[in-house]
């Protein structure tokens, strides 16, 4: 499933090992060789899809509550302005 392969390849350590091994220049790239030796981990089908629905969640989750936050922000902003 690509877009489980997508959160697998984005994922903090996978990114941080590719970075590693990465050849060195203005855009850092790993060679096909060394793409080829990542092990991934496979879970079936349905556990993918269903990794893939539970971190979309919580990606949205976090979209709304970063916005919420942005709001409150601009909001103690004009408190403290009518306050001074």
């Amino acid at each position: 499933m690509p877009d489980y392969l997508a959160l697998y390849l984005s994922h903090p350590p996978i990114v941080a090992r590719l970075m590693g091994q990465a050849s060195p220049g203005t855009v850092l790239w790993a060679h096909t060789h060394e793409l080829r030796q990542l092990l991934v981990a496979v879970p079936s089908l349905q556990e993918q899809a269903r990794t893939v629905k539970l971190v979309r969640a919580i990606d949205a989750r976090i979209t709304i509550e970063r916005a919420l936050v942005s709001k409150l922000e601009e909001f103690a902003v004009g408190i403290m302005d009518d306050l001074l």
